[in-house]
């Protein structure tokens, strides 16, 4: 694997456009139009189906042995905003007297371009977006078509008045939109034969999912051309390439795929889909309410990481779900409950329900003491340190005066060295402050909960 990566990322900095891995031929590399190859030593058969499972599963072997192509995507990470990305064709082929295997690898770029570095008219720039419709984007092998739909995306997702929801479905995977800004708009990547297995089920599955934009990688049988028409004339936007050169060709193309009987019908469905255009007006969203606003209030979740804008607050806005209890409504100025300690301050009168800032869920202890839980400890010193030097829960109280008792070993030695009845006073003084601290501790809970290191010992 790393062999391979290394040969990889070579031919990606040598600005190479394919690679071909093949049994018993060395490997070979196309830059500029130009085959080169760029190893002595023939590669093995035994090789070549080893990088087939490096480069796509354990499966690709026998899917090769059954008389079928791969079509994959493969990615090699550079750093962490940085990866090469290689499309990956793997066919069965002749090889001596042997069934061997040819690979090819083309380089693709991770992020593709913008589209004003395309070089685009005018004219054909203003008919590349549209409210809904069909968009048919034809052209040889290798004439640019998926970087056409690459930088019609990625123009999408940057405009921050596209409020769109985009969908792509790709065989495979070539650009990624992992690095491209986006403010109101989403995506989705869907590869054919890895998340769906065929286009026409993309298509179907894009349906119930809310999409504005779908992209598919190309209209190829009837089943797809029959779901990407039915969707453009639904009100959504559909992108879709075809392998032709002209407006002629690319019908015939399309409609051929069905049978003579229906050729007719599918054909005006088809037209009406290709002219059924609406073009979005500027500064206009068909989607927002008459008089209303287009912003939505912020996010704050609550206390227990919800949503505090779930449950009715100020104005009634906002539901419940049954058996909730009653939530107050929030100060516009601190955020926080209604009827908190500021509140009381200023004279305003307590929302029942209302919970103190900082107290969570916890209810009031009784007799109006603070809840054990929200009680400050009274030695934060020691306890902090103790985090520091252990790494876990803070002593209890007869721990704590062991601790104190041996932090105080050298007074003690003074006082020993001074005179015996001053050190008598002062061992009683630690024990008895030992015993009294023993004295106000609940040793059953302290065992149950494993909170004393003595008791465990």
């Amino acid at each position: 694997m790393e062999d391979l990566h290394r040969l990889l990322l070579w031919a990606t900095d040598q600005a190479v456009s394919d690679v071909t891995f093949q049994a018993h031929q060395p490997v070979v590399v196309e830059r500029y139009g130009r085959l080169f190859p760029v190893t002595r030593r023939r590669l093995a058969l035994a090789e070549v189906y080893h990088l087939t499972q490096v480069i796509y599963g354990d499966n690709a072997p026998s899917q090769l042995a059954g008389g079928q192509d791969i079509d994959c995507s493969y990615e090699i990470p550079r750093g962490r905003a940085d990866l090469a990305r290689y499309r990956v064709n793997m066919t069965a082929v002749r090889a001596g007297r042997e069934r061997g295997v040819e690979i090819t690898a083309r380089t693709i770029a991770t992020t593709p371009p913008p589209l004003d570095h395309l070089d685009l008219p005018p004219d054909l720039r203003a008919s590349l977006v549209f409210e809904q419709g069909l968009v048919l984007i034809t052209g040889p092998t290798g004439s640019g078509k998926t970087t056409l739909l690459a930088a019609i995306i990625r123009h999408l997702l940057e405009d921050p008045h596209a409020h769109r929801k985009i969908l792509t479905y790709e065989a495979p995977i070539e650009y990624v939109y992992d690095f491209v800004p986006r403010v109101h708009a989403s995506i989705a990547q869907h590869e054919i034969g890895v998340h769906l297995p065929s286009f026409a089920a993309g298509v179907r599955n894009s349906l119930r999912r809310k999409p504005m934009v779908i992209l598919v990688g190309e209209a190829r049988d009837a089943e797809t051309i029959t779901a990407v028409v039915d969707a453009a004339m639904t009100g959504h936007l559909v992108y879709t390439t075809s392998h032709t050169n002209s407006v002629p060709e690319t019908l015939r193309r399309l409609v051929s795929a069905f049978p003579a009987d229906g050729r007719d019908g599918r054909l005006a469905d088809l037209l009406e889909a290709l002219a059924n255009h609406r073009d979005p007006a500027p500064g206009a969203d068909h989607r927002r309410p008459a008089g209303g606003r287009a912003r939505i209030p912020p996010f704050h979740p609550g206390p227990q990481g919800r949503h505090s804008g779930a449950t009715a607050g100020a104005g009634g806005r906002g539901h419940s779900p049954p058996g909730a209890r009653a939530r107050p409504p929030l100060d516009r100025r601190s955020g926080r409950p209604a009827g908190g300690r500021a509140d009381r301050r200023a004279g305003v009168p307590a929302v029942p329900g209302a919970r103190h800032p900082g107290r969570g869920d916890l209810p009031p202890a009784a007799g109006g003491s603070r809840s054990p839980r929200t009680r400050r400890s009274r030695w934060p010193r020691m306890n902090t340190r103790w985090r520091k030097r252990r790494g876990a829960t803070p002593p209890c109280r007869p721990c704590s005066g062991v601790i104190e008792a041996h932090a105080a070993l050298p007074i003690v030695l003074w006082l020993v060295h001074i005179s015996w009845p001053t050190f008598v006073l002062a061992v009683a003084a630690i024990a008895g402050l030992t015993v009294v601290r023993y004295l106000g501790f609940d040793a059953r809970s302290a065992y149950r909960t494993g909170q004393c290191f003595l008791i465990r010992a």
